[in-house]
């Protein structure tokens, strides 16, 4: 499925991919002398938790480090999940976040390299949990994470901080430490109301311990446009994103009042796998629109391998360049894939999932080279057989499969439009020649030459 993300205004940073194997846990390389030294340093926070903190920070760094910039991502939440996001074992780790903070090691001690390219790590552990109430009987309480990024800021070209739930002093720490703030939020009304709260930290940041520190960039997450607290936010963007401020409603009735609130300047980002749903009046207010592709095999390849390390699964290239031809372009299909897979390994052969093992696996899975399972068969074979190939429509289609309309038109069509198997007509689907060449079946005369443009539904 494609995905869309849109921006307000350009970022050095945009989203990418996370793609490659875990490996050995090396120690970082470091910029050579005479190198750009300029280096910007983001916090990721947000009180409330699971709106997309560690996911932002590891596809950011993910990201730019594959367009060759060096990149430190710094896990201070307890529940360490970039640390997990990056492939790191937090079981092999000798030094964290935790013993750079209380002093008991230097952050070149605790700094980890990951399997990404150009991609350090200063992982955390649970152990990180007892942290807060270590730092509020210590000196320079609030500077302890600054203090040590100075020692090795030089040596990256971007610096991500992944903070904690909380505006404790792990957050606080992180907020002294940062050039720029980026804020994950989900898109309702209380969310909005938290949002004040880290405004009111971030002043008191500002103004007592980092008088640099400005808001880079909100991410919006999880907005519905069916929802009407969704439709509420959208409301209150609309003066966020024209003059910079937040019109409020107190009360009700003849009391009602309207308070302003004045926002610094902001990016507003949103990511959605379906632009057409947002309204007209928020889309149009975006300044860039950018579409993210579908993986390719090699891509995938390299997801696969990164995935069966976190698995603890042996796999050869060649058996993880076979699952991801599968795939449809999909993350998600290819680890999915793995798991089923590996339970035939360990049946079959030795636990070790190689081309052959992949082969026979999803043969018995019914799933072919280009991942067609047998409701995608069943669906071409029905329209070639029973139709003629087509024009069919597809209340006629769900019924002669058995399958409903909308598993047709939301799973097997689209990924069958996209290999060029399936069309729509106006007057329903029809297969291609492709999918006849591909099930090896003969072409009906007069379906030699490919179709006319003004055949196909636009």
């Amino acid at each position: 499925m494609k995905e869309y993300l849109c921006a307000s205004c350009t970022l050095s940073t945009k989203f990418g991919a996370l793609r490659e194997k875990r490996g050995e846990i090396p120690r970082p390389a470091h910029r050579r002398k005479g190198e750009n030294s300029v280096s910007m340093v983001y916090a990721v926070a947000n009180q409330k938790g699971g709106v997309g903190k560690s996911t932002t920070v590891v596809n950011l760094g993910a990201y730019l480090g594959s367009r060759g910039k060096r990149v430190l991502c710094v896990d201070i939440d307890p529940q360490g999940n970039t640390t997990t996001g990056l492939g790191i074992k937090k079981k092999l780790l000798h030094a964290s976040s935790y013993e750079v903070l209380v002093g008991k090691c230097s952050i070149q001690e605790a700094i980890v390299r990951t399997a990404f390219e150009n991609v350090s790590l200063l992982p955390a552990k649970n152990t990180l949990a007892g942290a807060e109430l270590e730092l509020s009987n210590m000196d320079n309480r609030m500077n302890r994470l600054k203090m040590q990024l100075l020692t090795c800021k030089l040596d990256y070209d971007y610096i991500f901080i992944d903070c904690p739930p909380a505006l404790g002093l792990l957050t606080v720490n992180g907020l002294v430490a940062a050039d720029q703030l980026i804020i994950p939020m989900l898109a309702e009304f209380y969310a909005l109301e938290g949002l004040s709260q880290l405004t009111n930290t971030i002043k008191v940041v500002r103004s007592n311990y980092n008088p640099n520190l400005d808001i880079g960039g909100i991410l919006f997450v999880m907005f519905d446009q069916r929802l009407n607290v969704s439709r509420q936010v959208e409301e209150v963007l609309y003066p966020a994103l024209e003059d910079y401020a937040l019109d409020i409603m107190i009360g009700k009735g003849p009391s009602a009042q309207s308070i302003r609130i004045n926002l610094p300047r902001f990016t507003l980002v949103g990511a959605t796998t379906r632009a057409g749903q947002i309204t007209g009046p928020l889309r149009d207010r975006f300044g860039v629109l950018l579409k993210l592709e579908l993986y390719g095999p090699d891509e995938l390849a390299r997801i696969i391998m990164r995935s069966a390390g976190i698995l603890d699964q042996p796999i050869t290239p060649e058996g993880a360049y076979e699952l991801a031809k599968c795939s449809r372009g999909t993350p998600r299909v290819a680890n999915r894939l793995l798991k089923r897979v590996r339970d035939f390994a360990l049946v079959l052969g030795d636990g070790r999932i190689t081309k052959e093992i992949a082969d026979s696996s999803l043969d018995r899975m019914e799933i072919d080279k280009l991942g067609l399972d047998s409701n995608d068969i069943r669906i071409l074979k029905t329209i070639i057989r029973n139709y003629g190939g087509g024009p069919v429509g597809v209340e006629t289609l769900a019924a002669a499969v058995g399958e409903e309309t909308i598993t047709i038109e939301d799973i097997c069509e689209p990924y069958l439009m996209q290999i060029g198997f399936l069309v729509r007509t106006p007057r329903g689907r029809c297969v291609t020649p492709l999918a006849y060449d591909h099930l090896g079946l003969a072409r009906p005369m007069g379906n030699e030459e490919p179709m006319r443009f003004e055949q196909l539904e636009l």
